[in-house]
């Protein structure tokens, strides 16, 4: 691809999230046993958008809703697309660390899914499953309460 249309894909991305999410990200699908593209459910691309809206969200949801898969792909999506001037900080509160610590893991394999032309990689000194830091200054803490 050459420069111009990876810019053109680049703004398309950064202003649409549900199509950087769908074009570039897969997440496991119990029922066909393999990884697909991840198609947001209308309930989950309402959510991300209300993430992109507001600052301040609250989510209720019954179990097995795909909450926690679809914002830790919109999260990572906001620490790719981080400035270095203003990074993305994730704190993850959990009841229990290993909780805390899941959905962290969730957010890095997502992470990895970007492709090299987009993903600014993980910062060497600061790697962990708890606490990552990526190179544009974004960083993830997992804790417990």
């Amino acid at each position: 691809m050459d420069k111009n249309k990876l810019l053109l894909e680049y703004a398309k991305c950064f202003k649409d999230t549900p199509y950087a999410m769908r074009t570039y990200l897969e997440t496991y699908d119990n029922t066909q046993n393999s990884h697909v593209p991840f198609q947001l459910f209308p309930e989950q691309k309402l959510m991300i958008d209300d993430y992109e809206k507001y600052n301040d969200n609250i989510v209720l949801k019954y179990r097995q809703a795909g909450v926690s898969t679809a914002t830790a792909g919109w999260i990572s999506k906001k620490l790719q697309f981080a400035s270095k001037d203003s990074p993305e900080k994730i704190l993850i509160l959990a009841n229990k660390l290993d909780t805390a610590t899941e959905m962290a893991n969730k957010i890095k394999g997502f992470l990895r899914q970007w492709p090299d032309w987009i993903n600014v990689g993980f910062d060497r000194e600061k790697n962990s499953q708890k606490h990552y830091k990526l190179n544009n200054g974004s960083e993830v803490k997992a804790v417990a309460t």
